[in-house]
């Protein structure tokens, strides 16, 4: 569905997008390929700061991560922890 808009950031090749939405939050979707620290570092550094300086809270994350091969411990860890601290309803 996000396939068809413009993504508001991408990285790493285009295989990683995000938009920013209303009501206030995001959509990510990562893939192909393995999800690592780096694509987890990129939602919470970037695309997390952006909105907050965009948007009021609360937030609505939808994350899309369906193209992944794989995603390794240190990124599940970091993306996790990153959830429990965060702003979403």
């Amino acid at each position: 569905m996000f396939d068809l808009a413009t993504p508001h950031f991408r990285e790493n090749a285009g295989t990683w997008r995000a938009w920013l939405t209303e009501p206030a939050g995001m959509v990510t979707v990562m893939g192909p390929g393995s999800g690592s620290r780096d694509a987890s570092a990129w939602i919470i550094d970037h695309v997390c700061v952006e909105m907050r300086q965009r948007l009021e809270p609360p937030y609505i994350y939808l994350h899309d991560w369906i193209r992944l091969n794989k995603t390794d411990s240190s990124s599940r860890r970091l993306i996790q922890s990153w959830g429990k601290t965060s702003n979403a309803v």
